[in-house]
């Protein structure tokens, strides 16, 4: 839980210095046409300005470079994917791999090339920026320090087990042991879990494999739900508010593992998704 923590405390922290850094490198970029044009006059503040950051707009580029790529690793979408992040940080990779061979190429080449490529990194940006939402705010807000946060944790924790101590085990279904794969659909199809049985026990749920979207969505009832499962030893755990999808999907996705790994008793009814007719909007429904 704690280094879970850290490392998202990290991806937020490099998400946010990389916000920064392209406002920084787009200002310089900005201050420098109007200056070229010749659109201000030397005795203005704008001109002056370009004089002392243009010397920093190498360094600011390498930084954010460095700083993307860090997010990228933390996050929990793979960097090398076709997601807005990965596709944004491969335009500042050939922006970067453009300044290497700059002296093969004319002034005027170079300067468009750069151009183009630095208005595809900010709306490649500004689009991943959208499609992740403007999180982590909430956590400056909140007067909790991170002992109070650990603490809470451990009460949490401390009830779950109470929960399971106290849940009256079902005997009346029991399984061979083994390694037994299940699928369903989610909000996306084909989401594949491994579910490892061993002394009529549920030991492990983990998911191999999805098609699901926008990990913002998915990727708390892919951790969690599994988990529930495996403390409860039942199916039937809470789902997700706001990834119903994906939480029924993992779930469904288990009966169907256990239903080729059951010797005797009844397992629960494939649960229905929701058919609200729509995926988006108010509460996502995902």
């Amino acid at each position: 839980m704690v280094d879970k923590m850290i490392r998202n405390l990290f991806n937020l922290i490099t998400a946010w210095t990389s916000v920064v850094l392209l406002i920084m490198v787009i200002i310089i970029w900005i201050l420098r046409v109007l200056v070229q044009k010749k659109i201000v006059s030397k005795e203005s503040f704008i001109f002056k300005a370009n004089r002392t950051l243009r010397k920093y707009h190498k360094i600011t580029g390498v930084a954010f470079l460095i700083i993307a790529l860090i997010h990228g690793l933390l996050s929990s979408a793979n960097v090398i994917s076709l997601n807005m992040g990965s596709i944004c940080f491969f335009f500042i990779l050939i922006m970067s791999l453009s300044y290497i061979i700059k002296s093969r190429l004319s002034r005027k080449l170079w300067l468009n090339i750069h151009r183009v490529l630095t208005i595809m990194v900010a709306l490649t940006f500004a689009i991943h920026l959208k499609e992740v939402g403007i999180q982590g705010l909430d956590l400056l807000s909140k007067p909790a320090t991170l002992e109070e946060y650990l603490l809470q944790q451990q009460i949490d924790d401390l009830n779950n087990e109470v929960n399971v101590a106290n849940r009256t085990t079902d005997n009346s279904i029991s399984y061979l042991d083994g390694v037994y794969t299940g699928v369903a659909d989610g909000y996306g199809p084909d989401l594949t879990v491994d579910v490892t049985i061993y002394d009529n026990l549920i030991k492990e749920v983990k998911v191999v494999s999805h098609n699901e979207v926008n990990e913002r969505f998915w990727e708390i009832p892919v951790e969690y739900i599994p988990e529930a499962i495996v403390q409860t030893q039942s199916v039937e755990v809470d789902s997700i508010s706001g990834a119903t999808y994906t939480s029924v999907g993992v779930k469904n996705a288990v009966i169907d593992a256990l239903s080729k790994a059951i010797v005797s008793g009844e397992l629960p009814q494939i649960e229905d998704l929701p058919t609200n007719g729509h995926r988006h909007g108010p509460g996502r429904g995902h």
